[in-house]
Order: structure tokens, then sequence, then C-alpha cells
């Protein structure tokens, strides 16, 4: 029988595990994002897995977010277009919506805001004011090169040649 429950350290391999085999899954599905959403953001992470047994059936990334004028509600990744939920079968779909249904009236939640890129038949109200444009990046990098306009390939070429860098590290670079 699958049941719903909140992501425990113990379940934290076998999520990683089920976002790489689910062709559903997305970047965003990622459980490392529960620690840099937390930490950096502030945000609550409420994760949620649906599981039978000891397979996971599907996954729900939520942050509790709290705005400065106090209202509070559940997103499927903040600051992130992609998320929402990501499962095997229906069953396991609507287990972890009425989870997260049950879990916004425990945390006082107004809303909550499911982001994917793909469609769910949830009876769900949809927004359809954003797109998302997806560039395949098998296509070999000529093909990718000649499909950027003008404009940009001139401003890619002159952080080149102004030998722009990007860098990764931690506090002891905040000064410089």
């Amino acid at each position: 029988m699958t049941t719903v429950s909140e992501l425990s350290s113990d379940w934290e391999y076998r999520w990683s595990e089920y976002v790489a085999k689910s062709p559903r899954a997305t970047v965003a599905h990622e459980v490392g994002w529960r620690y840099v959403m937390a930490r950096g953001l502030g945000h609550t992470p409420k994760y949620l897995l649906a599981h039978d047994e000891d397979a996971i059936t599907g996954i729900l990334p939520l942050f509790l977010v709290t705005t400065w004028w106090r209202t509070r509600y559940l997103i499927s990744l903040p600051w992130i277009d992609y998320g929402g939920i990501c499962a095997d079968d229906e069953s396991s779909e609507k287990l972890l919506l009425q989870a997260a249904q049950q879990l916004a009236d425990q945390c006082g939640a107004e809303f909550i805001e499911f982001r994917s890129v793909e469609k769910q038949n949830l009876g769900l109200p949809l927004r359809e004011d954003k797109v998302t444009f997806l560039l395949p990046l098998n296509s070999g990098k000529d093909v990718l090169w000649k499909g950027f306009d003008a404009k940009l390939r001139n401003q890619i070429r002159k952080s080149q040649k102004s030998e722009l860098t990007t860098e990764f590290a931690g506090v002891e670079k905040l000064d410089e």
C-alpha cells in the first residue's frame, strides 16, 4: 500500500536514485535544492515522498515561504520553473497532492504553487501566461552557435575577449 511521508535523512539516497531514474524528474527535483533554498533564502523545506514499502513511487519538493507581509504559501521550488509532482502513476500523484493540501492546512499556507514544465491532470487551475523555451544540447556546438542571434553572439565574443571568467568559492573570496 502506498503512503506519503515527509523526507527524512534515511530516504535521501533513495530520493536521489529515484530522480536519476525517473524520465519525468528535472534538476529541480534534486535533493540538494533542499539545502540551497533553506540556507540561502531561509525557506523551510517540506519534501514529500510517496512510497510502497522501500520503493519510492513519487516525489514532491516543496518549500514553505513566508513573505515580508506575512503571507505563507507552499511552492515547488522558488525561483525555479521546474519541479512539481513527479510520480510513477496517477495514484501516487493524487496521494502527493492530498498530502500537500493537508500540509498547507497544517502550516497555515494560503495557497500551493506547483511549478512544472509538464501539464499534470490534477484538476487544478493553470497559469498559462509563462512560457519555457528549451534548447536541445545534442545538436552540436555549431548548430547552437548559429541558432543565437547576432547580438547575443557579439555579447559572447566580447566577454571572451575581455577574458571574463566565472569562479566558485566560499567565504574566503567574499572581500574580493
